[in-house]
């Protein structure tokens, strides 16, 4: 028999104001799933937790969470330090294709927010996709597939193509 644990009682539970959340680590009462619905199958992968708290935000759902939670995310192998132009960074390898996913979505799910969220979101997600595509070409060893898959996603983003794409396979 399971035992009831009131989660408003326990001390390491802090509420948080972020909209947004990753899909590493969150619980989901059911009554959020009741009202919310399932994440989007069409997402495939990335971007579906931003537009998931997005709904979530629109529903006024509070979310909690447990402020001494140790969670350990692979982040795809181990770190690579890259030399260029005098500057070292440090990445995680991930495969190009991943990267068309995340600009995709994200740029398909802006287009559900009010115009004027939608406009200051467009203007700082291509802000980022610039910053991203400058960081590719000067850290990354194949940098025009990966800068090739982020515009691409840009695009179907924009043009709202979802579900898995054939183009990146």
């Amino acid at each position: 028999m399971r035992q009831k644990v009131s989660i408003k009682k326990q001390p390491l539970v802090s509420e948080i104001s972020e909209d947004i959340h990753s899909f590493v680590g969150p619980l989901f009462h059911r009554s959020v799933l009741k009202k919310v619905g399932l994440p989007r199958k069409d997402y495939f992968i990335y971007g579906d937790d931003y537009e998931y708290g997005l709904r979530i935000r629109k529903e006024k759902l509070i979310c909690l969470a447990i402020s001494s939670a140790k969670i350990y995310h692979d982040l795809g192998g181990k770190p690579i330090k890259i030399k260029r132009f005098g500057h070292v960074r440090i990445r995680y390898p991930q495969q190009a294709w991943k990267f068309y996913y995340d600009t995709r979505n994200t740029f398909s799910m802006l287009q559900n927010l009010n115009i004027g969220e939608r406009y200051c979101a467009y203007f700082w997600w291509l802000y980022r996709l610039l910053r991203s595509t400058i960081g590719d070409f000067l850290y990354q060893q194949d940098w025009s597939i990966y800068i090739y898959y982020r515009w691409l996603g840009a695009v179907h983003g924009i043009l709202k193509k979802t579900g898995k794409s054939e183009e990146c396979s």
